[in-house]
């Protein structure tokens, strides 16, 4: 049985207002972001629910999953053994304190299961990636914005253009120092009209491009 939580659109909206930091506000719309509190059960819930939407649909829900899943392990989980739970800094609702809940580790648990059963043995084990990495945006083709995931083996000076199909330079959505990890940019592209576009991720002396595409 699929849950409620696996529609396309539930997590379209999801991903569309999640935080570069790959967890989500304990509200979508606190009045004190980016003050407020964030919430690693949200976060798990969404998890594993993006790896089970991932069998279902052609969109790399996966990769999200497993963007959501890496800074869990390593920004959320409890902070010594003997600690209450697996995970720290839940929410209950908005307001209430930062705390460790039974079900942001049950589904953790879920979503390590699922990540286990769909992943590799090299990947399972690497903390972080060996090379610089840049994921097909996701929507494509998209309308308004797309999210794009890329991962940097260490911490990196990293710049992102954005091109039209004739070579004209649109947008840096980027330009900025990033931590190792995996990371997650937003392209809201409102007023390109529809085509084909190319986005060039430089990290160091390192430089990868996807294409996009615009449909109005």
């Amino acid at each position: 049985m699929r849950p409620a939580c696996c529609s396309p659109r539930l997590a379209d909206y999801f991903l569309a207002n999640l935080p570069q930091g790959g967890v989500p506000y304990s509200d979508f719309n606190a009045p004190n972001i980016p003050e407020c509190e964030k919430d690693a059960s949200a976060a798990a819930i969404a998890c594993s629910a993006l790896f089970e939407l991932a069998d279902y649909s052609e969109n790399p829900y996966r990769t999200d999953a497993q963007f959501i899943l890496q800074h869990l392990i390593q920004d959320f989980l409890a902070p010594a053994a003997d600690y209450q739970s697996i995970l720290h800094r839940a929410s209950q609702k908005w307001g209430d304190a930062e705390r460790g809940t039974i079900y942001a580790d049950y589904y953790f648990l879920e979503a390590l299961r699922r990540y286990e059963a769909t992943t590799s043995g090299v990947a399972k084990t690497a903390a972080l990636p060996m090379t610089f990495m840049l994921s097909q945006n996701y929507p494509n083709p998209f309308n308004a914005g797309t999210s794009i995931v890329f991962y940097l083996p260490r911490a990196e000076h990293l710049q992102a253009d954005i091109f039209d199909a004739k070579g004209r330079h649109i947008a840096q959505p980027e330009n900025a120092m990033f931590s190792a990890g995996p990371h997650r940019l937003v392209w809201h592209a409102d007023s390109a009209p529809s085509g084909i576009y190319f986005l060039r991720l430089q990290a160091g002396h390192e430089r990868q491009s996807i294409k996009m595409l615009i449909r109005r």
